[in-house]
């Protein structure tokens, strides 16, 4: 590749990746993805990183805006790497989302296909679990773009409000109990993660320890309990130094242990671990969608269970469910 890092590069917008990064082909056939750069639009950009077979550029100026760019509703979505859509509008996501399912089954599956539009139920303040890295400053935070560097938030514009509170929370309790953060560099310091997820106005929050104490628990809990209904906390023991948040050795110091949740009269526990899906709206339409397909005489394969809730359901009104596990 003739591009290398600080190279200026200018052109126009063909498509967008699956990380809906424009790609900008050079007159050498060099290929660039531009985060934040819209079909059609003509840029000029500063390449950051380059392998051979492609290179990142940063947008420095846009000219002949998309018809689809709006303004990203949160103030992180430009430094943050949990969203990538919020540049452009409603109706232009879901397009995008349609469209990356299609070219999926084309290309890993060799099949060419139409595929129904993509559905919304909302927006924002719609995930039911959060994941907060701690910063070596001791400040709560979300992964900035494609780094490990955190970026300080108070807010998630895409996770219920409830997270707002939690984030007040925890960075007063990290504050006053002086916890150690722990350094990915030099792999030492105490907390690495909160992990939390509510239900049914119940919250379980999972300290992610390089240890096995967590020192001062009765200022989280009291915190907590004057903040929530219910509540449980747990530490999650990870011990390990890599990319894996959660480990499977735990420890329950307070209140509940597991959220419970129903689905069309199926209760069943949730933890942080578990698989549950974060957009409640979503998921009811999910479920509902795959009930309307059967009937009494129906003989349904499950082919990909998890925990097994969806086959659960399933045998409330089909014939007869096989599960196949991976």
């Amino acid at each position: 590749m003739d591009l290398r890092k600080n190279d200026a590069v200018n052109g126009t917008i063909t498509d967008l990746n699956d990380d809906a990064q424009g790609v900008l082909k050079t007159p050498s056939g060099a290929i660039v993805f531009i985060p934040n750069a819209l079909v059609d639009e003509q840029v000029e950009a500063q390449i950051i990183y380059n392998k051979s077979s492609y290179a990142i550029g940063k947008v420095k100026t846009i000219t002949n805006e998309s018809s689809v760019r709006t303004t990203p509703p949160c103030p992180y979505f430009l430094s943050c790497g949990g969203c990538d859509l919020q540049h452009i509008t409603h109706d232009a996501q879901l397009d995008f989302k349609t469209n990356k399912v299609q070219r999926a089954l084309k290309k890993i599956a060799h099949i060419d296909t139409p595929v129904n539009k993509c559905i919304s139920k909302n927006t924002c303040k719609y995930r039911n679990k959060i994941s907060l890295p701690i910063s070596t400053k001791g400040e709560v935070g979300l992964y900035r773009k494609n780094t490990h560097n955190i970026l300080k938030i108070d807010d998630c514009y895409i996770t219920e409000d409830w997270n707002k509170k939690l984030i007040e929370i925890i960075n007063d309790y990290i504050k006053k109990s002086k916890i150690s953060i722990y350094n990915e560099e030099i792999k030492i310091g105490l907390l690495k993660c909160v992990v939390a997820r509510h239900i049914n106005e119940s919250l379980l929050v999972t300290m992610v320890l390089n240890g096995e104490t967590l020192p001062n628990e009765k200022l989280l809990i009291k915190n907590l309990s004057s903040s929530f209904k219910t509540i449980g906390v747990n530490i999650n023991i990870n011990k390990l130094h890599n990319n894996v948040i959660l480990s499977d050795k735990w420890k329950h110091l307070y209140g509940i242990k597991e959220l419970t949740a129903c689905e069309y009269g199926i209760t069943y526990p949730v933890s942080n671990a578990s698989f549950y899906q974060v957009n409640n709206e979503i998921k009811t339409a999910i479920y509902d969608h795959v009930l309307s397909l059967i009937d009494s005489n129906s003989v349904v394969v499950d082919a990909y269970s998890g925990a097994g809730l969806l086959s659960a359901i399933i045998s409330k009104k089909a014939k007869n469910v096989i599960i196949v596990k991976k």
